[in-house]
């Protein structure tokens, strides 16, 4: 190995660190979410943007499917890891990070109803103005939010600071006059 190979991947295994700590955050993934993988070494093995489909899998050369529906992108890195060393890499280094979350959803009295692109840090006010604001009609403070973590899906009552997440369906309700 040259000094200059030994340099990246020594770069490479403290960025994997340093992303581990301060991106994988507890996010699960979910069907819709599209990811960028990273094999260091394998060009062949390393996808700029690879979806998560509807299934909550996705597919990967050499290796099959990979259950990524419920996990962290740490956890699917780790997987991914333990499938490569399984007679196909000796030592895999693997990078996974989340390019775009899927969208989420806000109906009701809003002008525009509809699916967005969540962006990191979203609240619902926020969601509210992607939405092109409230009718005449809507409230800002009967709205509902069903939560795509929720395995009940029910709506809870929600306020404009609360944080708006992946595949959350939002529901604006008409105020009372």
């Amino acid at each position: 190995m040259t000094v200059k190979n030994v340099v990246f991947a020594l770069l490479f295994m403290l960025s994997g660190s340093v992303f581990a700590a301060t991106v994988d955050d507890g996010y699960r993934l979910g069907s819709g979410d599209i990811l960028s993988i990273n094999v260091y070494g394998e060009e062949g093995l390393t996808f700029k943007e690879i979806p998560v489909n509807d299934a909550g899998v996705l597919s990967f050369p050499m290796i099959g499917n990979v259950q990524a529906k419920g996990h962290t992108t740490a956890e699917v890195s780790d997987e991914m890891v333990r499938k490569l060393k399984n007679g196909y890499l000796n030592d895999p280094q693997v990078s996974v990070s989340v390019v775009t979350y899927r969208p989420f959803f806000i109906n009701g009295e809003v002008k525009k109803p509809g699916g967005y692109p969540y962006q990191p840090g979203l609240r619902i006010s926020g969601a509210i103005s992607l939405g092109e604001g409230l009718t005449d009609r809507g409230s800002d403070s009967r709205i509902t939010v069903i939560r795509a973590n929720d395995a009940t899906h029910t709506p809870q009552k929600a306020k404009l600071d609360d944080q708006v997440s992946p595949g959350d369906t939002i529901n604006v309700q008409q105020g009372f006059f």
